[in-house]
C-alpha cells in the first residue's frame, strides 16, 4: 500500500514538473520584425515564423562619475540571440565577438532601458538597412 502511495505521489510530481516546463515554453511571446517590446531580465521573445529567440540576460549599470571622461558609457543591455539552436551572447559592454557579429542576420536595437530592470527592443533584418 505504501509503495502505491509513493508511486502515485511521484507520478503526480512528474506531471506537475512536465506541465510547468511545457507551460513555461509556450509563454514565450512571438514578435514580428520591427515590433517594439519591453523585456525584463530573463525574458525571451521569438521572431514569428523563425527559429530565432532573443533573451535579456543581464544589464550593466556602471556610469562614469559626473565630470569624468570615459570611452564607454558604462551602460549596456546584455542579451542572447539564438538562431536555429546556435547561441550568440553580448559581453558586459553589449557587444558581440567580431566573428559572431557577422554571422547574425539581425540587429537588436535598444530603444529604451534603465539598464537595471528593463529594455525595450526592436529586431530588424540587417539586409533591410
Amino acid at each position: 500500500m505504501k509503495k502505491k502511495i509513493i508511486v502515485g505521489i511521484i507520478l503526480i510530481l512528474l506531471v506537475i514538473v512536465v506541465f510547468v516546463f511545457i507551460n513555461k515554453n509556450t509563454q514565450i511571446k512571438k514578435i514580428s520584425l520591427k515590433e517594439e517590446i519591453e523585456l525584463k531580465k530573463g525574458e525571451t521573445v521569438q521572431l514569428k515564423g523563425e527559429n530565432v529567440f532573443i533573451t535579456i540576460k543581464d544589464f550593466t549599470y556602471s556610469p562614469a562619475p559626473a565630470g569624468t571622461m570615459s570611452d564607454w558609457s558604462g551602460l549596456a543591455v546584455i542579451y542572447q540571440i539564438e538562431i536555429n539552436g546556435v547561441k550568440y551572447e553580448t559581453d558586459y559592454m553589449g557587444n558581440f565577438q567580431t566573428g559572431d557579429y557577422e554571422k547574425i542576420p539581425y540587429y537588436v536595437l535598444i530603444i529604451n532601458s534603465d539598464y537595471k530592470t528593463f529594455a525595450k527592443i526592436k529586431v530588424i533584418n540587417k539586409s533591410e538597412v
